[in-house]
Protein backbone atom coordinates (compact mmCIF):
# COMPACT_ATOMS: atom_id res chain seq x y z
CA UNK A 1 0.00 0.00 0.00
CA UNK A 2 1.52 2.98 -0.95
CA UNK A 3 1.52 6.18 1.41
CA UNK A 4 -1.38 8.14 0.69
CA UNK A 5 -3.85 5.25 0.80
CA UNK A 6 -2.07 4.22 4.10
CA UNK A 7 -2.38 7.82 5.27
CA UNK A 8 -6.20 8.10 4.42
CA UNK A 9 -6.82 4.84 6.23
CA UNK A 10 -5.27 6.43 9.20
CA UNK A 11 -7.56 9.39 9.60
CA UNK A 12 -10.43 7.45 8.71
CA UNK A 13 -9.12 5.37 11.60
CA UNK A 14 -8.85 8.41 14.07
CA UNK A 15 -12.03 9.52 12.93
CA UNK A 16 -14.18 6.46 13.87
CA UNK A 17 -12.20 6.54 17.51
CA UNK A 18 -12.95 10.44 18.08
CA UNK A 19 -16.97 9.26 17.14
CA UNK A 20 -16.84 6.48 18.88
CA UNK A 21 -15.50 8.14 22.21
CA UNK A 22 -17.48 11.45 21.94
CA UNK A 23 -21.27 9.75 21.72
CA UNK A 24 -23.38 10.84 24.33
CA UNK A 25 -25.91 8.04 26.06
CA UNK A 26 -29.28 7.67 24.99
CA UNK A 27 -31.54 9.55 26.85
CA UNK A 28 -28.52 11.61 28.70
CA UNK A 29 -28.53 15.64 28.13
CA UNK A 30 -26.23 17.85 27.42
CA UNK A 31 -25.69 20.52 30.62
CA UNK A 32 -23.26 23.50 29.50
CA UNK A 33 -22.84 25.57 32.58
CA UNK A 34 -22.46 29.41 31.94
CA UNK A 35 -20.32 31.70 34.04
CA UNK A 36 -21.65 35.15 35.57
CA UNK A 37 -21.64 37.70 33.24
CA UNK A 38 -20.78 41.26 33.56
CA UNK A 39 -22.12 41.87 29.93
CA UNK A 40 -25.37 40.79 30.66
CA UNK A 41 -28.09 42.48 32.41
CA UNK A 42 -31.26 43.14 33.12
CA UNK A 43 -31.14 45.83 35.68
CA UNK A 44 -30.59 49.48 34.67
CA UNK A 45 -27.25 50.61 34.50
CA UNK A 46 -25.83 53.75 36.95
CA UNK A 47 -26.59 57.00 35.61
CA UNK A 48 -25.39 59.44 38.29
CA UNK A 49 -23.08 60.62 36.14
CA UNK A 50 -25.05 61.43 33.09
CA UNK A 51 -25.55 65.16 33.26
CA UNK A 52 -28.39 65.33 30.88
CA UNK A 53 -28.49 69.15 31.14
CA UNK A 54 -24.94 69.55 30.23
CA UNK A 55 -23.85 70.78 26.28
CA UNK A 56 -24.20 67.68 23.43
CA UNK A 57 -27.37 66.64 25.02
CA UNK A 58 -30.80 66.58 23.22
CA UNK A 59 -33.66 65.75 25.11
CA UNK A 60 -37.03 64.54 23.36
CA UNK A 61 -40.33 64.28 25.39
CA UNK A 62 -43.32 61.71 25.30
CA UNK A 63 -46.23 62.78 27.24
CA UNK A 64 -48.89 60.47 28.29
CA UNK A 65 -52.29 59.89 26.69
CA UNK A 66 -55.03 61.88 27.17
CA UNK A 67 -56.82 60.01 29.84
CA UNK A 68 -53.07 59.05 31.83
CA UNK A 69 -51.13 55.92 31.88
CA UNK A 70 -52.73 52.34 32.80
CA UNK A 71 -50.75 50.24 34.62
CA UNK A 72 -49.55 48.31 32.16
CA UNK A 73 -45.91 47.96 31.59
CA UNK A 74 -44.54 50.20 28.60
CA UNK A 75 -41.21 49.70 26.69
CA UNK A 76 -38.51 51.84 25.37
CA UNK A 77 -35.81 51.68 22.69
CA UNK A 78 -33.90 54.24 21.16
CA UNK A 79 -30.97 54.12 18.52
CA UNK A 80 -29.15 56.00 15.92
CA UNK A 81 -26.02 56.10 14.52
CA UNK A 82 -25.21 59.12 16.19
CA UNK A 83 -26.57 58.41 19.62
CA UNK A 84 -23.87 57.58 22.31
CA UNK A 85 -25.36 57.75 26.07
CA UNK A 86 -28.99 57.31 26.58
CA UNK A 87 -31.13 58.00 29.43
CA UNK A 88 -34.71 57.49 29.63
CA UNK A 89 -37.17 58.28 32.64
CA UNK A 90 -40.85 58.12 33.55
CA UNK A 91 -41.56 58.55 37.14
CA UNK A 92 -39.14 57.96 39.47
CA UNK A 93 -37.59 54.93 37.38
CA UNK A 94 -34.84 55.62 35.42
CA UNK A 95 -32.80 53.92 32.98
CA UNK A 96 -29.29 54.54 31.28
CA UNK A 97 -27.16 53.17 28.41
CA UNK A 98 -24.31 53.22 26.22
CA UNK A 99 -25.30 52.81 22.29
CA UNK A 100 -22.62 50.20 20.91
CA UNK A 101 -22.16 48.53 24.38
CA UNK A 102 -24.33 45.84 25.41
CA UNK A 103 -22.40 45.33 28.95
CA UNK A 104 -23.90 49.32 29.47
CA UNK A 105 -27.48 48.05 28.25
CA UNK A 106 -30.64 46.58 29.48
CA UNK A 107 -29.73 42.58 28.02
CA UNK A 108 -33.62 42.51 27.11
CA UNK A 109 -33.27 45.10 23.70
CA UNK A 110 -30.59 44.05 21.35
CA UNK A 111 -30.63 46.91 18.29
CA UNK A 112 -30.81 50.13 20.77
CA UNK A 113 -30.94 51.40 24.58
CA UNK A 114 -34.06 50.47 26.09
CA UNK A 115 -35.87 49.58 29.32
CA UNK A 116 -39.43 48.69 30.35
CA UNK A 117 -41.93 50.83 32.40
CA UNK A 118 -44.52 50.10 34.73
CA UNK A 119 -46.19 53.86 34.92
CA UNK A 120 -48.87 53.88 38.48
CA UNK A 121 -52.41 54.09 36.78
CA UNK A 122 -53.60 57.50 35.78
CA UNK A 123 -50.43 58.87 36.00
CA UNK A 124 -49.11 61.56 33.59
CA UNK A 125 -45.62 61.76 34.16
CA UNK A 126 -43.86 61.66 30.46
CA UNK A 127 -41.66 59.88 28.94
CA UNK A 128 -38.20 61.62 28.62
CA UNK A 129 -35.21 60.65 26.47
CA UNK A 130 -32.16 62.12 26.96
CA UNK A 131 -29.79 61.50 24.27
CA UNK A 132 -25.56 62.57 23.80
CA UNK A 133 -24.08 63.13 20.16
CA UNK A 134 -24.27 64.99 17.51
CA UNK A 135 -27.93 65.91 15.48
CA UNK A 136 -27.78 64.26 12.08
CA UNK A 137 -30.43 65.72 10.00
CA UNK A 138 -30.71 62.94 7.81
CA UNK A 139 -30.26 60.08 10.75
CA UNK A 140 -32.33 61.41 13.91
CA UNK A 141 -32.74 59.78 17.04
CA UNK A 142 -35.13 56.53 16.70
CA UNK A 143 -37.60 56.07 19.75
CA UNK A 144 -39.48 53.24 19.56
CA UNK A 145 -42.33 52.70 22.19
CA UNK A 146 -45.36 50.23 22.74
CA UNK A 147 -46.15 47.13 24.90
CA UNK A 148 -43.05 44.92 25.73
CA UNK A 149 -43.94 42.25 23.59
CA UNK A 150 -44.38 44.13 20.20
CA UNK A 151 -41.20 46.42 20.84
CA UNK A 152 -39.12 43.67 21.59
CA UNK A 153 -40.46 41.23 18.77
CA UNK A 154 -39.24 44.18 16.61
CA UNK A 155 -36.07 44.75 18.34
CA UNK A 156 -35.54 40.80 17.54
CA UNK A 157 -36.50 41.24 14.08
CA UNK A 158 -33.67 44.35 13.26
CA UNK A 159 -31.51 42.21 15.33
CA UNK A 160 -31.64 39.08 13.18
CA UNK A 161 -31.68 41.02 9.90
CA UNK A 162 -28.65 42.97 10.86
CA UNK A 163 -26.65 39.71 12.06
CA UNK A 164 -27.87 37.98 8.37
CA UNK A 165 -26.72 40.75 6.51
CA UNK A 166 -23.21 40.92 8.59
CA UNK A 167 -22.78 37.60 8.38
CA UNK A 168 -23.16 37.65 3.96
CA UNK A 169 -20.46 40.52 4.37
CA UNK A 170 -18.11 38.72 6.21
CA UNK A 171 -18.70 36.08 3.99
CA UNK A 172 -17.57 37.91 0.91
CA UNK A 173 -14.54 39.20 2.59
CA UNK A 174 -13.90 35.53 3.42
CA UNK A 175 -14.42 33.93 -0.12
CA UNK A 176 -12.44 36.69 -2.15
CA UNK A 177 -10.07 36.32 0.42
CA UNK A 178 -9.67 32.62 -0.16
CA UNK A 179 -9.66 33.84 -3.85
CA UNK A 180 -6.83 35.78 -4.08
CA UNK A 181 -4.45 33.69 -2.12
CA UNK A 182 -5.43 31.00 -5.21
CA UNK A 183 -5.41 33.63 -7.85
CA UNK A 184 -3.31 36.28 -6.59
CA UNK A 185 -5.56 39.13 -8.41
CA UNK A 186 -5.00 42.42 -6.91
CA UNK A 187 -8.35 43.44 -7.87
CA UNK A 188 -9.32 40.45 -5.43
CA UNK A 189 -7.33 41.53 -2.59
CA UNK A 190 -8.65 45.28 -3.02
CA UNK A 191 -12.12 43.85 -3.07
CA UNK A 192 -11.22 41.60 0.03
CA UNK A 193 -9.80 45.11 2.10
CA UNK A 194 -12.54 47.40 0.91
CA UNK A 195 -15.56 45.05 2.04
CA UNK A 196 -13.65 44.21 5.29
CA UNK A 197 -14.16 47.88 5.55
CA UNK A 198 -18.16 47.30 5.14
CA UNK A 199 -18.22 44.67 7.69
CA UNK A 200 -16.81 47.40 10.23
CA UNK A 201 -18.71 49.65 8.91
CA UNK A 202 -21.94 48.00 9.23
CA UNK A 203 -20.80 46.54 13.06
CA UNK A 204 -20.53 50.27 14.06
CA UNK A 205 -23.43 51.97 12.52
CA UNK A 206 -25.94 48.55 13.86
CA UNK A 207 -24.78 48.52 16.82
CA UNK A 208 -23.49 45.05 16.56
CA UNK A 209 -19.91 46.01 17.39
CA UNK A 210 -20.82 46.48 20.92
CA UNK A 211 -22.59 42.65 21.46
CA UNK A 212 -22.53 40.99 23.78
CA UNK A 213 -19.75 43.60 24.88
CA UNK A 214 -17.64 46.15 22.70
CA UNK A 215 -15.27 44.11 20.58
CA UNK A 216 -14.84 47.25 18.44
CA UNK A 217 -13.19 49.42 20.44
CA UNK A 218 -13.17 52.65 19.16
CA UNK A 219 -14.42 54.92 21.23
CA UNK A 220 -15.45 58.37 20.91
CA UNK A 221 -13.77 58.14 16.99
CA UNK A 222 -16.86 55.94 15.94
CA UNK A 223 -18.86 58.91 14.67
CA UNK A 224 -16.02 60.03 12.75
CA UNK A 225 -15.17 56.68 11.64
CA UNK A 226 -19.02 55.95 10.86
CA UNK A 227 -18.82 59.12 8.28
CA UNK A 228 -15.23 58.30 6.82
CA UNK A 229 -15.59 54.62 5.57
CA UNK A 230 -18.62 54.97 3.69
CA UNK A 231 -16.80 57.97 1.57
CA UNK A 232 -13.58 54.96 1.08
CA UNK A 233 -15.50 52.21 0.63
CA UNK A 234 -18.04 53.78 -1.78
CA UNK A 235 -15.31 55.28 -3.94
CA UNK A 236 -13.28 51.92 -3.83
CA UNK A 237 -16.56 50.05 -4.65
CA UNK A 238 -17.61 51.91 -7.98
CA UNK A 239 -13.91 52.11 -8.85
CA UNK A 240 -13.97 48.12 -8.60
CA UNK A 241 -17.06 48.29 -10.75
CA UNK A 242 -15.92 50.37 -13.31
CA UNK A 243 -12.93 48.35 -14.10
CA UNK A 244 -14.83 44.78 -13.71
CA UNK A 245 -17.01 45.82 -16.18
CA UNK A 246 -15.14 47.74 -18.31
CA UNK A 247 -16.97 51.01 -18.97
CA UNK A 248 -16.18 53.38 -21.12
CA UNK A 249 -13.87 56.00 -19.46
CA UNK A 250 -13.37 58.04 -22.69
CA UNK A 251 -17.24 58.67 -21.83
CA UNK A 252 -18.09 62.31 -20.22
CA UNK A 253 -20.52 59.99 -17.78
CA UNK A 254 -17.41 57.52 -16.84
CA UNK A 255 -14.73 60.71 -16.40
CA UNK A 256 -17.56 62.33 -14.00
CA UNK A 257 -17.81 59.21 -12.34
CA UNK A 258 -13.88 58.90 -11.82
CA UNK A 259 -13.82 62.40 -10.52
CA UNK A 260 -16.36 61.59 -7.33
CA UNK A 261 -14.59 58.93 -6.40
CA UNK A 262 -11.46 60.91 -6.16
CA UNK A 263 -13.29 63.53 -4.32
CA UNK A 264 -15.15 61.06 -1.95
CA UNK A 265 -11.65 59.27 -1.07
CA UNK A 266 -10.36 62.57 -0.30
CA UNK A 267 -13.16 63.74 1.45
CA UNK A 268 -12.60 60.97 4.21
CA UNK A 269 -9.56 62.55 6.00
CA UNK A 270 -11.21 66.41 6.62
CA UNK A 271 -13.76 63.68 8.55
CA UNK A 272 -11.55 63.43 11.04
CA UNK A 273 -10.66 67.07 11.37
CA UNK A 274 -13.62 68.95 11.24
CA UNK A 275 -14.66 70.23 14.53
CA UNK A 276 -17.97 68.72 16.10
CA UNK A 277 -20.32 71.64 15.37
CA UNK A 278 -19.62 70.66 11.55
CA UNK A 279 -20.05 67.74 11.51
CA UNK A 280 -23.96 67.18 10.81
CA UNK A 281 -23.86 69.76 7.38
CA UNK A 282 -20.57 67.17 6.63
CA UNK A 283 -22.74 64.18 6.75
CA UNK A 284 -25.28 65.68 5.34
CA UNK A 285 -23.16 66.38 1.97
CA UNK A 286 -21.34 63.25 2.19
CA UNK A 287 -24.69 61.43 2.43
CA UNK A 288 -26.02 63.46 -1.03
CA UNK A 289 -22.06 62.63 -2.79
CA UNK A 290 -22.34 59.33 -2.11
CA UNK A 291 -26.36 58.84 -3.56
CA UNK A 292 -24.97 61.07 -6.52
CA UNK A 293 -22.12 58.86 -7.02
CA UNK A 294 -24.47 55.35 -7.20
CA UNK A 295 -26.72 57.22 -9.13
CA UNK A 296 -24.06 58.17 -11.90
CA UNK A 297 -23.18 54.39 -11.70
CA UNK A 298 -26.55 53.66 -12.76
CA UNK A 299 -27.18 56.22 -15.28
CA UNK A 300 -23.89 55.46 -17.28
CA UNK A 301 -24.98 51.54 -16.98
CA UNK A 302 -28.23 52.06 -18.51
CA UNK A 303 -27.08 52.60 -22.36
CA UNK A 304 -25.11 48.59 -21.82
CA UNK A 305 -28.15 47.40 -20.11
CA UNK A 306 -30.45 48.84 -23.32
CA UNK A 307 -28.40 47.07 -25.69
CA UNK A 308 -28.63 43.86 -23.20
CA UNK A 309 -24.89 43.48 -22.19
CA UNK A 310 -23.71 41.32 -19.93
CA UNK A 311 -21.54 43.09 -18.07
CA UNK A 312 -23.70 46.53 -17.74
CA UNK A 313 -26.32 44.80 -16.48
CA UNK A 314 -24.79 43.52 -13.74
CA UNK A 315 -23.29 46.88 -12.87
CA UNK A 316 -26.63 48.09 -12.35
CA UNK A 317 -28.06 45.51 -10.75
CA UNK A 318 -25.39 46.15 -8.03
CA UNK A 319 -25.27 49.51 -8.02
CA UNK A 320 -29.37 50.20 -8.12
CA UNK A 321 -30.44 49.22 -4.80
CA UNK A 322 -27.69 51.06 -2.91
CA UNK A 323 -28.80 53.94 -5.38
CA UNK A 324 -32.26 54.43 -4.30
CA UNK A 325 -31.48 53.70 -0.88
CA UNK A 326 -29.27 56.40 -0.77
CA UNK A 327 -31.04 58.95 -3.18
CA UNK A 328 -34.42 57.66 -0.21
CA UNK A 329 -32.35 59.01 2.33
CA UNK A 330 -31.35 62.17 0.91
CA UNK A 331 -34.46 63.88 -0.55
CA UNK A 332 -37.49 61.26 1.00
CA UNK A 333 -36.34 60.80 4.40
CA UNK A 334 -39.35 59.64 5.60
CA UNK A 335 -39.84 57.01 3.12
CA UNK A 336 -37.45 54.93 5.33
CA UNK A 337 -38.67 55.85 8.22
CA UNK A 338 -37.01 53.80 11.29
CA UNK A 339 -35.52 51.47 8.86
CA UNK A 340 -32.60 53.63 7.62
CA UNK A 341 -30.23 51.91 8.91
CA UNK A 342 -31.23 48.31 7.97
CA UNK A 343 -31.72 49.50 4.17
CA UNK A 344 -28.57 51.06 4.48
CA UNK A 345 -26.67 47.69 5.46
CA UNK A 346 -28.89 45.22 3.28
CA UNK A 347 -28.01 47.48 0.10
CA UNK A 348 -24.21 47.64 0.77
CA UNK A 349 -24.07 43.86 1.29
CA UNK A 350 -25.57 43.44 -1.49
CA UNK A 351 -23.49 45.89 -3.41
CA UNK A 352 -20.50 43.85 -2.01
CA UNK A 353 -21.95 40.57 -2.82
CA UNK A 354 -22.39 41.99 -6.60
CA UNK A 355 -18.70 43.67 -6.87
CA UNK A 356 -17.74 40.13 -6.03
CA UNK A 357 -19.71 37.95 -9.03
CA UNK A 358 -19.04 41.00 -11.30
CA UNK A 359 -15.22 40.83 -10.36
CA UNK A 360 -15.24 37.13 -10.69
CA UNK A 361 -17.40 37.14 -13.99
CA UNK A 362 -14.33 39.92 -15.15
CA UNK A 363 -11.51 37.68 -14.11
CA UNK A 364 -13.32 34.91 -16.24
CA UNK A 365 -13.42 36.62 -18.74
CA UNK A 366 -10.06 37.10 -18.81
CA UNK A 367 -9.05 34.02 -18.08
CA UNK A 368 -11.36 32.90 -21.16
CA UNK A 369 -9.21 35.26 -23.34
CA UNK A 370 -5.89 34.33 -21.83
CA UNK A 371 -6.50 30.63 -22.74
CA UNK A 372 -7.79 31.57 -25.91
CA UNK A 373 -4.44 33.65 -27.00
CA UNK A 374 -2.52 30.79 -25.42
CA UNK A 375 -4.50 27.92 -27.44
CA UNK A 376 -3.82 30.24 -30.51
CA UNK A 377 0.02 30.04 -29.71
CA UNK A 378 -0.03 26.63 -28.82
CA UNK A 379 -2.04 25.73 -32.07
CA UNK A 380 -1.30 25.12 -35.42
CA UNK A 381 -4.27 26.78 -37.04
CA UNK A 382 -4.99 24.90 -40.13
CA UNK A 383 -4.71 21.65 -38.69
CA UNK A 384 -5.39 22.58 -35.22
CA UNK A 385 -3.17 20.09 -33.70
CA UNK A 386 -0.53 21.68 -31.42
CA UNK A 387 2.49 23.70 -32.88
CA UNK A 388 6.16 23.12 -32.82
CA UNK A 389 6.66 24.81 -29.37
CA UNK A 390 4.11 22.52 -28.12
CA UNK A 391 5.14 19.23 -29.26
CA UNK A 392 8.97 20.56 -27.91
CA UNK A 393 7.83 20.99 -24.57
CA UNK A 394 5.27 17.81 -24.63
CA UNK A 395 8.47 15.73 -25.66
CA UNK A 396 10.49 17.51 -23.17
CA UNK A 397 8.28 16.71 -20.49
CA UNK A 398 8.34 12.64 -22.20
CA UNK A 399 12.16 13.44 -21.66
CA UNK A 400 11.90 14.11 -18.04
CA UNK A 401 9.57 11.52 -17.01
CA UNK A 402 11.53 9.03 -18.49
CA UNK A 403 14.17 9.96 -16.10
CA UNK A 404 12.24 9.89 -13.10
CA UNK A 405 9.89 6.64 -13.78
CA UNK A 406 12.45 4.72 -16.28
CA UNK A 407 9.25 4.85 -18.68
CA UNK A 408 9.37 4.55 -22.57
CA UNK A 409 8.59 6.24 -25.22
CA UNK A 410 8.41 6.32 -29.47
CA UNK A 411 8.95 9.43 -31.99
CA UNK A 412 7.79 9.03 -35.09
CA UNK A 413 8.81 11.90 -37.60
CA UNK A 414 6.48 12.32 -40.72
CA UNK A 415 7.23 14.44 -43.84
CA UNK A 416 5.21 14.27 -46.97
CA UNK A 417 7.26 13.53 -50.10
CA UNK A 418 6.74 15.94 -53.39
CA UNK A 419 4.15 18.40 -51.64
CA UNK A 420 5.41 21.44 -53.49
CA UNK A 421 4.83 19.62 -56.37
CA UNK A 422 0.86 19.61 -55.34
CA UNK A 423 1.04 23.08 -54.15
CA UNK A 424 2.55 23.94 -57.67
CA UNK A 425 0.34 21.73 -59.61
CA UNK A 426 -2.98 22.20 -57.70
CA UNK A 427 -2.80 25.51 -55.49
CA UNK A 428 -1.97 26.03 -52.13
CA UNK A 429 -6.03 25.42 -51.21
CA UNK A 430 -5.76 21.96 -52.36
CA UNK A 431 -2.34 21.41 -50.28
CA UNK A 432 -4.46 22.77 -47.12
CA UNK A 433 -6.65 19.75 -48.10
CA UNK A 434 -4.04 17.39 -48.07
CA UNK A 435 -2.47 18.71 -44.71
CA UNK A 436 -5.84 18.76 -43.21
CA UNK A 437 -6.68 15.22 -44.36
CA UNK A 438 -3.39 13.82 -42.98
CA UNK A 439 -3.74 15.46 -39.70
CA UNK A 440 -6.89 13.75 -39.20
CA UNK A 441 -5.36 10.22 -40.50
CA UNK A 442 -2.59 10.94 -37.34
CA UNK A 443 -5.28 12.09 -34.87
CA UNK A 444 -6.97 8.39 -35.73
CA UNK A 445 -4.21 6.22 -35.76
CA UNK A 446 -2.74 7.00 -31.91
CA UNK A 447 -4.20 6.66 -28.64
CA UNK A 448 -6.00 9.71 -26.58
CA UNK A 449 -2.53 9.89 -24.29
CA UNK A 450 0.17 10.29 -27.46
CA UNK A 451 0.59 13.60 -28.64
CA UNK A 452 0.37 14.44 -32.59
CA UNK A 453 1.88 17.97 -33.83
CA UNK A 454 2.05 19.58 -36.69
CA UNK A 455 6.31 21.02 -36.75
CA UNK A 456 5.55 23.39 -39.62
CA UNK A 457 4.83 23.08 -43.65
CA UNK A 458 4.40 19.34 -44.58
CA UNK A 459 6.40 17.84 -41.62
CA UNK A 460 4.30 16.01 -38.72
CA UNK A 461 5.56 14.44 -35.18
CA UNK A 462 3.78 11.63 -33.28
CA UNK A 463 4.77 11.32 -29.77
CA UNK A 464 3.77 7.84 -28.41
CA UNK A 465 3.43 7.87 -25.01
CA UNK A 466 4.72 4.23 -22.85
CA UNK A 467 5.37 2.88 -26.42
CA UNK A 468 8.31 0.83 -26.97
CA UNK A 469 10.60 -0.39 -29.85
CA UNK A 470 8.38 -2.67 -31.44
CA UNK A 471 5.16 -0.32 -30.61
CA UNK A 472 6.84 2.40 -32.29
CA UNK A 473 8.06 0.51 -35.52
CA UNK A 474 4.54 -0.93 -36.18
CA UNK A 475 2.68 2.23 -35.57
CA UNK A 476 5.03 4.52 -37.89
CA UNK A 477 4.71 1.50 -40.80
CA UNK A 478 0.71 1.32 -40.30
CA UNK A 479 1.35 5.51 -40.38
CA UNK A 480 3.09 5.13 -43.63
CA UNK A 481 0.90 2.91 -45.48
CA UNK A 482 -2.69 4.86 -44.44
CA UNK A 483 -0.76 7.74 -45.95
CA UNK A 484 -0.27 6.20 -49.17
CA UNK A 485 -3.38 4.98 -49.11
CA UNK A 486 -5.59 7.91 -48.52
CA UNK A 487 -7.83 9.05 -50.52
CA UNK A 488 -7.58 12.95 -51.94
CA UNK A 489 -9.30 14.98 -54.52
CA UNK A 490 -7.74 18.04 -56.45
CA UNK A 491 -9.83 20.44 -58.16
CA UNK A 492 -11.76 18.43 -60.15
CA UNK A 493 -12.50 14.64 -61.33
CA UNK A 494 -9.65 14.83 -63.53
CA UNK A 495 -7.14 15.52 -61.15
CA UNK A 496 -6.87 13.20 -58.45
CA UNK A 497 -4.28 13.42 -55.90
CA UNK A 498 -1.90 11.26 -53.85
CA UNK A 499 0.96 11.49 -51.70
CA UNK A 500 3.46 9.27 -49.79
CA UNK A 501 5.83 9.82 -46.68
CA UNK A 502 9.06 9.51 -45.42
CA UNK A 503 9.12 8.64 -42.05
CA UNK A 504 12.07 8.81 -39.30
CA UNK A 505 11.65 6.61 -36.10
CA UNK A 506 13.11 7.25 -32.75
CA UNK A 507 12.58 5.39 -29.57
CA UNK A 508 13.96 6.77 -26.09
CA UNK A 509 15.32 3.15 -25.19
CA UNK A 510 18.00 3.47 -28.02
CA UNK A 511 18.79 7.20 -26.83
CA UNK A 512 18.88 6.80 -23.12
CA UNK A 513 20.37 10.09 -22.38
CA UNK A 514 19.17 12.19 -25.08
CA UNK A 515 17.16 15.10 -24.59
CA UNK A 516 14.24 16.72 -26.24
CA UNK A 517 16.43 18.84 -28.97
CA UNK A 518 18.82 15.73 -29.38
CA UNK A 519 15.87 13.10 -30.21
CA UNK A 520 14.01 15.19 -32.58
CA UNK A 521 17.03 15.93 -34.84
CA UNK A 522 17.95 12.20 -34.37
CA UNK A 523 14.39 11.57 -36.00
CA UNK A 524 14.74 14.51 -38.59
CA UNK A 525 17.88 12.61 -40.11
CA UNK A 526 16.19 9.14 -40.35
CA UNK A 527 13.46 11.08 -42.22
CA UNK A 528 15.68 12.65 -44.66
CA UNK A 529 17.49 9.18 -44.58
CA UNK A 530 14.33 7.65 -45.74
CA UNK A 531 14.07 10.63 -48.59
CA UNK A 532 17.58 9.90 -50.02
CA UNK A 533 16.61 6.23 -49.79
CA UNK A 534 13.58 6.56 -52.85
CA UNK A 535 11.24 7.97 -50.12
CA UNK A 536 7.64 6.70 -48.98
CA UNK A 537 9.52 4.24 -46.35
CA UNK A 538 10.44 4.14 -42.79
CA UNK A 539 14.27 4.50 -41.19
CA UNK A 540 15.09 4.37 -37.60
CA UNK A 541 17.25 6.89 -36.15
Amino acid sequence: MSTPPRFAALLLLLLALCLQTSGVAAGEAVIRAHPESAGVRSLPVDCSDADTDGEGWTRHRIEAPAVGWTAKPVAVLVSGIAVDRVRITQGDRVYCGQYGDGARADSRFRTGVGGVFVPAQGSRNPVQVSVSGAVLDLWPVVIDIGPPAAVQRADALRFAFRVAVLAITFSVVFSTALAWVALREVALASLSVNTALVVVWSALVTGLSGFPEAWLPVGEARLRLLLSSPLLVASITVFLMMTSTRLRTNSRGARLISMGCVLLATLAVPAWLLPWHAIPTFAAWAEFGVALLFGGVVLVSLPGMLRRRLLPMANLVGALPLALVSASGVFLPSLLGGWKVEAYVAGAAWIAVASSSMLMMRLASLRRQRDEMRALAETDPLTGLPNRRTAIARLQGEVERRRTLGTDFGLVFVDLDNFKQINDGFGHSAGDRVLAAVAQLLRGLVRGSDIVARLGGDEFVLILVGADVATTERLAERVRERIELLPLVGSGPEAPLSCTASIGVVASAWHPDAGAEELLKRADEAMYASKKAGRNRVTRG
